[in-house]
């Protein structure tokens, strides 16, 4: 039973139904970016320049995977704030460290 699910099926859906609009932009294209464009078009894995401009910029974070790298980073940032945190208290006297041995004692009972 065919379905009719393609890639094509697949991109359009995640273009149009989870990533949506958010952005109205008007740039013109020239040069090797042009070409790039209009070949999707004529290749038949768009059906305008804008959908192929949508698929290229899906494809930038697929390679680079930036959106995962930025929530690492503030992820990074967020464990520094807490070590910063920590190191206070510990200066205050309202943290304490434990030696290796106190973990095992402690993990042990």
């Amino acid at each position: 039973m065919d379905m009719g699910l393609t890639m094509q099926n697949v991109i359009n859906f995640i273009m149009f139904n989870v990533i949506g609009e958010f952005m109205n932009v008007n740039v013109k294209f020239t040069g090797i970016i042009e070409e790039i464009l209009d070949a999707a078009i004529r290749v038949g894995m768009a059906k305008d320049r804008t959908e192929a401009l949508r698929m290229s910029v899906l494809e930038l974070d697929h390679h680079y995977r930036l959106l995962e790298r930025e929530a690492e980073l503030q992820e990074e940032a967020e464990d520094v704030r807490d070590a910063k945190e920590f190191l206070k208290k510990l200066g205050k006297n309202e943290a304490k460290l434990h030696s290796e041995e106190e973990i095992r004692k402690a993990l042990r009972s």
